[in-house]
Formats: structure tokens, sequence, C-alpha cells
């Protein structure tokens, strides 16, 4: 995760912390290369297609466990999007 894309985040984070805090928080994408969403969101559940540093649930491309689907009150995905052939696609799944 890049400085300024951490510094966002957290700000982000800061003015919406009273929520963030009361809710389930999903990282899509969240194998920690240079930092993570769980730097900032602690009880953040990362998944990721690769097992590592800041996942917690290692999936499928375009596929949740059926025990994750709809329980997300906030989903992030900070580094995902430029990786993926079709963004699009990707935020439909997000959804």
């Amino acid at each position: 995760m890049h400085n300024n894309v951490k510094q966002e985040l957290s700000i982000w984070y800061k003015s919406n912390k009273e929520y963030i805090d009361t809710i389930s928080v999903a990282d899509v994408g969240s194998y920690d290369i240079n930092g993570s969403t769980k730097d900032i969101i602690k009880d953040s559940v990362g998944f990721d297609i690769y097992d590592g540093v800041g996942v917690d649930v290692t999936i499928k491309p375009g596929v949740i466990p059926e025990e994750h689907i709809n329980i997300y009150g906030a989903v992030t995905s900070v580094s995902s999007f430029q990786c993926c052939p079709d963004s699009n696609i990707y935020k439909k799944q997000i959804i």
C-alpha cells in the first residue's frame, strides 16, 4: 500500500470510526505486501486468492465462501482493482 493511500484510508477510518468499529469489515485483496487495511482497521477480515500475511480467508477468484456472504457492513479493496482484467466484474462481485 502506498503511503498516500495509507494516509487516505487512515483519514477515512478516523472520520467513520464510530460506525466502522460497530460493523464487520471485509478487505478484499488483503495480502500484505507493503501494508494493508489491517494496519488501520484491526478487526477487518482479509480475503485474498493467496494465503499470507493479512489474509484470513483464502478464496478462489470471484468466489466468496457461503458463510461470508452478506455479513459485512463495509468492504475495502485498496490495491486490487489495478490487477483485475475486468474491474467492472470485480466491482459486481464485491457488491
